[in-house]
């Protein structure tokens, strides 16, 4: 199976998280630059804030489609993919204040938890529902 590609993350994202285009194209002048290029971690946080409010709204229809794509994309993805899903979505969730992590952390397969652990590991921290 080839890996997954940057250019192909955006169409996989909006299509397991269908609400996800709106905040997706309303916060583009953040993670399109000047020339074009865009920026796959700043998008991706854009993507963990979209899923906080929705898990926050008590909206989790879409979750086990998104959770089961991050597995995928963090074993089938270019590095730039998997550094992408793990720094600008992982982290930003990890990271949020606004949903506790008990209401999210069950939903992670096992290489988002892994990377999240490591995480914890490496600051000293824990975050509760992943361990």
């Amino acid at each position: 199976m080839p890996a997954i590609e940057l250019h192909e993350l955006i169409p996989l994202l909006v299509q397991c998280c269908p609400g996800f285009r709106g905040p997706l194209v309303h916060s583009a002048d953040d993670w399109i630059h000047e020339d074009g290029t865009f920026s796959y971690c700043f998008l991706t946080a854009t993507l963990a804030d979209y899923v906080v409010e929705q898990f926050d709204q008590g909206e989790y229809g879409f979750a086990d489609e998104l959770f089961s794509l991050v597995e995928r994309v963090l074993e089938q993805g270019t590095e730039a993919v998997k550094a992408a899903v793990a720094t600008g979505f992982l982290e930003r969730l990890q990271d949020q204040q606004k949903l506790s992590s008990p209401l999210w952390a069950p939903l992670v397969g096992k290489r988002a938890r892994d990377y999240l652990v490591a995480r914890d590991t490496f600051h000293g921290t824990k975050t509760p529902g992943l361990n």
